[in-house]
This record gives structure tokens, C-alpha cells and sequence, in this order.
């Protein structure tokens, strides 16, 4: 990745909350082979902040060019990785890195991977305000901005607020935003990149490794007596799809643990007959681990009844995704599927009073299996993170499903009560 980037000469980067999902010492090699400079300022590994704002002189005048990632990736990372990091607040580090730049800087131009808690608009809330998205706020709050470069929500937007350009282009490569400056000031457009030639020279630079990982990617690693395969997302998610069956059967039986919560992801396409690494990943397409938490029942069923609140119901009756799961960012990942425990849900039903038939016991503790972004409080779910951790299991999902599937052929699925949403 590192190599690629500089093939194609960044001048200036900024940080993700994802770079820092492999570790402290993977994000260090990367940032040490990366030519373009470092913007990120509110990070700091072994009380060394990584990344500085950057003056660049062009024939129009000077630019400054500020970076900082959401602070809130502190509710995902893993602890060890957040024991080696200090995360400042982002909206007061632009603050004070504006500060340090305007007297010189002819335009300001930030560069924040975080996206936008209001609409941009009416500027009414979009979703509940946490911290993970102020966009909004600092495009309000800071006016000396001419610039302002989101990201994380996945969003194709361009807007201005408060007289500062505000772009966000995308996800996966799909498109790119092009700004413009001219004697009437900053000009934002999204490119879509669909019909793009592909760099030739680039492509040269980098075809053996590419070859490498197509067939790696293409490799049989199990099968299924019948397809898996997912055609609706949603549907799937109501009917508790074979895919979320297969994932909690593998983390029950690797942790030993009496419950298990897992989700689909935007990208979930299922299982043909055939299983290869490219579905996989897919499937799984993060680097999360696994903790196994001592969870009160109560508290269990608190949980649940949050997870619940995924569903509304309209007029006519019919089941749907809450409208804050979809706008302004879809996350299909905000539901999860549990095994091990017996309930169903009653989207009818008050927020709070959804979940029916249930055999929790209030009185017990059961050993819960999550992945480590909900482990960490990811999706607002701070009952659990508070809970205590009696399992950190360091390797990743992905490769324990791998394991699995290559030493269960067929695959066989174990029956177990499915929720039922109704």
C-alpha cells in the first residue's frame, strides 16, 4: 500500500480510523515507507504527535493543509493498540492548528476523516450526536476553513456551509472530488472513476503481486451442500440467514463461550457451493478479534432490547430498516444475530419491550463471544464494553472462519433457535 501511494506522489496524507486496525507496528512500518507527509494531528504514539499541518506555496498564494482523524475510533480500536496512542479531541486540535496557520495561510484547507452530524442543508441532526461526526460543527465553528475534506460516512456530497466547501467523495475508489480555485473562490465536483482507463504504468508496476492475489482470492477453501448466497440484505438479516448461523457456530465453538453475537456487513454476499477466500473476505471484509465478556442477564436483555430498536414497522405493517440505520450512512452492521439464547422480536412493540419470548435468566451471568467493535463499546454499545473481559483472543475473525472451513467439509450448519422478527 505504501508503495502504491508513492507511485502515484501524494504531496499530503491523512489517517483513517481503519489504519489502525493492524496495529501500532504495521501503521509504523507504513508511515515510515510513505513519502507524502503526514497531516494528522491528534495523534500521538509514545507521546510523539505523528502527523503536522503543511504550508505549500502555489502561484495563488500559500495553502495550509490540516489532518486529523475522529477521536472517536477510542470506542473501536483494540486496547493494546490504544494503549500505545493518545487521541485529541479532533474539532479542538483544528482549532489550534488554525490558529498556528491563518497569519501565514492565504487559504485553509482541513483534512478530517470523520463525516457530518447534521444535514448539511437545514443543518437539523442526522443521528444521535456522539463525537464520531462533527463536520457540521466544524465547519461552523471554524470560519477561517475554505476547505473542508470529510470521509468515514461513505457519503458522495458536495455542499457549502457557513461559506466553507465541504466535500465527501465516496468510498472504495468510486469517485474523486475536484476542487477548484479561481478569483471567485473554491469549486467542488465528484468524478466518478466507472469508466476511468486504468494507469498503465501503474498497473505494469504492480502485476505480478496483482496476479498473486487474484489467485490467492480465488482459492477453494470449503464447501456447502447448497448455497448460501445472500440476495437481500435486509431479508437476510430477518430470517437470520445461514451466514450469521455459520459465524456464531464457529465463535461458540472456538471460544467455548455460552452466547454469541455477530452481523453481516454491507459487503455480506454469502457462500456458494464452492467456498473461496474472495467470498470470505467479503463476508468479513475487517480485521476484528474476538473477547468473550461475563454479561449479567439483565444486562443481556438491555443489549437486546438496543439491537431491537434496528427495526420499525409502517403503517401497512411491513418491517423495515429505522430510518438513523440507513441515513445518512447505511450500517447493516449495527444488527446483530445471537445464538445461544432464545427470543424473538416484536417490532409492534415500545422501544424498550421488543424483545418477547425470551428464556434469559435476569439472575445469571452468561460468557458472551463479540467481536472486539462491540467489545470496545462500537454501535453505542456501552453495556457491554463495561463488562468484564475473561477472554481477549488476538487473531483475527476472518482467519479462525478460514480454519474452520477447511477442516469442515461440507459445511454443516448445527440447528438452533432463530429469532423470529415480527
Amino acid at each position: 500500500m505504501s508503495s502504491a501511494f508513492n507511485v502515484l506522489g501524494y504531496d499530503y496524507a491523512n489517517l483513517g480510523n481503519h489504519d489502525f486496525n493492524y496495529g501500532i507496528d504495521n501503521l509504523n512500518d507504513h508511515l515510515e515507507n510513505l513519502e507524502a507527509k503526514l497531516l494528522t494531528s491528534n495523534i500521538l504514539v509514545k507521546d510523539k504527535i505523528i502527523g503536522h499541518s503543511q504550508l505549500h506555496q502555489t502561484p495563488t498564494g500559500v495553502f495550509a493543509f490540516i489532518g486529523v482523524v475522529t477521536d472517536y475510533l477510542v470506542n473501536w480500536e483494540h486496547p493494546e493498540t490504544l494503549k500505545q496512542i493518545k487521541i485529541k479531541e479532533a474539532l479542538e486540535t483544528i482549532k489550534k492548528e488554525v490558529a498556528k496557520v491563518k497569519e501565514e495561510a492565504d487559504h485553509i484547507v482541513v483534512l478530517y476523516h470523520g463525516g457530518l452530524e447534521r444535514d448539511p442543508i437545514t443543518l437539523e441532526p442526522t443521528e444521535t450526536f456522539t463525537g464520531e461526526n462533527v463536520g457540521v460543527q466544524i465547519a461552523l465553528e471554524i470560519p477561517e476553513i475554505d476547505v473542508l475534506l470529510t470521509g468515514h460516512q461513505h457519503r458522495s456530497l458536495v455542499h457549502t456551509i457557513n461559506k466553507t466547501l465541504v466535500v465527501q467523495a465516496g468510498f472504495n475508489g468510486q469517485m474523486v472530488g475536484f476542487i477548484e480555485h479561481d478569483d471567485q473562490g473554491f469549486h467542488g465536483q465528484l468524478l466518478s472513476l466507472e469508466n476511468a482507463p486504468i494507469d498503465e504504468s501503474f498497473q505494469e508496476r504492480f502485476l505480478t503481486i496483482e496476479k498473486r492475489t487474484q489467485i490467492w482470492l480465488d482459492e477453494v477453501i470449503g464447501t456447502s451442500p447448497q448455497p448460501l448466497l445472500i440476495d437481500d440484505l435486509v431479508e437476510a438479516q430477518k430470517s437470520f440467514h445461514p451466514l450469521a448461523q455459520f459465524i456464531n457456530q464457529v465463535l461458540l465453538e472456538h471460544t467455548g463461550a455460552e452466547v454469541a453475537l455477530s452481523s453481516l456487513f454491507n459487503t455480506s454476499i454469502g457462500f456458494d457451493t464452492e467456498i473461496t477466500y474472495r467470498q470470505l473476505i467479503a463476508n468479513y471484509p475487517f480485521p476484528n478479534t474476538l473477547f468473550v465478556k461475563e454479561v449479567p442477564g439483565h444486562i443481556l436483555l438491555d443489549y437486546l432490547e438496543k439491537n431491537a430498536m434496528y427495526w420499525t414497522k409502517d403503517q401497512q405493517g411491513q418491517i423495515h430498516v429505522a430510518p438513523e440505520k440507513m441515513v445518512p450512512k447505511i450500517q447493516y452492521y449495527d444488527y446483530d444475530f445471537v445464538t445461544g439464547v432464545e427470543f424473538d422480536i416484536d417490532v409492534s412493540q415500545p422501544l424498550g419491550q421488543r424483545i418477547v419470548h425470551h428464556n434469559i435468566d435476569l439472575n445469571r451471568v452468561y460468557r458472551v463471544v463479540m467481536n472486539n467493535y462491540r467489545a470496545q463499546g462500537g454501535s453505542q454499545a456501552t453495556m457491554l464494553k463495561n463488562c468484564k473481559t475473561i477472554i481477549d483472543d488476538g487473531r483475527e475473525v476472518i482467519d479462525i472462519l478460514y480454519d474452520y472451513l477447511r477442516q469442515h467439509q461440507p459445511l454443516q450448519l448445527k440447528k438452533t433457535k432463530l429469532t423470529n422478527v415480527f
